[in-house]
């Protein structure tokens, strides 16, 4: 089953900000122009029903997630674990 990736910014600055990809290292790198952002990456292990398909369509929040990290853009400009 794929999995998931959705970063969701924290910070003030741009809290309810969203990223998604089916791979850590891409969405870290779509991340890593915000410097001084915070996130919160959560990672979902989806099984394409439709039932799922139609979850994620209207609103990803409230679906099971597999694991969930904090991560922050440092000045350097780095992805790094908080």
């Amino acid at each position: 089953m794929p999995k998931i990736h959705v970063a969701y910014r924290t910070d003030a600055g741009g809290a309810g900000m969203r990223i998604a990809s089916g791979s850590s290292t891409e969405l870290k790198a779509r991340m890593r122009p915000i410097v001084g952002s915070e996130w919160t990456v959560a990672t979902y292990d989806i099984k394409p029903t439709v039932k799922i398909i139609c979850t994620i369509i209207e609103n990803i929040v409230g679906m099971e997630h597999e694991s969930i990290e904090k991560m922050a853009v440092n000045q350097s400009g780095q992805v790094r674990k908080t």
